[in-house]
């Protein structure tokens, strides 16, 4: 059996993605403990946000970009369907959650924050994207008890 992840590059060195390796992935992390409503085990994260490029022919995924920018605990991460943007909310029950919006670059991973929002209430936990071709994208977002229509 292969291991999934293999040794990841260094944070310096730009990859260049070939044809068989086209799927990005984006690893969120949680950066704090202290305000969730569950107890994680391990350590908290140094940085939100890490893209991967998974070789699909062999699974190994290679780091491509960290993010350095300080975003607590995105929870979860939805791709904008046509455009390269990710979506991703924050979670925390101390305070109320963030939609924040990252620009993706294809070709090298690296996530620039756009913008971000509140999401109106804590404990955001899930996004999900209307994606009517006639219709701009309508953001819902899902904290525990409730949904919510942006």
């Amino acid at each position: 059996m292969q291991p999934l992840l293999s040794q990841p590059a260094r944070p310096e060195t730009r990859v260049i993605p070939q044809p068989h390796m086209n799927q990005l992935i984006v690893i969120s992390s949680y950066t704090r403990f202290d305000n969730l409503a569950h107890g994680p085990r391990g350590t908290e994260a140094k940085h939100s946000m890490y893209t991967f490029h998974l070789d699909q022919s062999d699974g190994q995924m290679m780091l491509l970009s960290v993010s350095k920018e300080p975003v607590m605990n995105p929870a979860f991460s939805r791709f904008h369907p046509t455009k390269n943007i990710l979506y991703s909310c924050t979670e925390s029950v101390a305070e109320d959650g963030e939609i924040v919006s990252w620009s993706v670059d294809s070709r090298s991973g690296a996530l620039k924050r756009i913008s971000s929002c509140s999401a109106g209430g804590t404990s955001t936990c899930y996004l999900t994207l209307d994606k009517r071709e006639h219709a701009c994208c309508e953001l819902l977002e899902r904290h525990h008890r409730s949904f919510r229509r942006r």
